[in-house]
């Protein structure tokens, strides 16, 4: 079981927060309407300081802060 929930521990909590909260949002029918505020959501996630310390952490070659 550590091994299977290990991946999902090391995600970002508030990537994870943000990623369900959009799949939850999503309806059927995808119009045009939903795939605008999908874009704009996920541009926003960019400008997060989370998204910031994961990209840091990739490129240094460390773990996140949250990991």
């Amino acid at each position: 079981v550590e091994r299977e929930v290990k991946p999902y521990l090391a995600a970002a909590p508030g990537a994870v927060a943000r990623a369900k909260a959009l799949a939850r949002s999503l309806g059927t029918p995808i119009t045009e309407a939903v795939i605008a505020a999908t874009i704009e959501r996920l541009a926003d996630c960019w400008e997060d300081p989370e998204a910031h310390e994961g990209i840091s952490a990739f490129f240094d070659k460390r773990k996140p802060a949250w990991a």
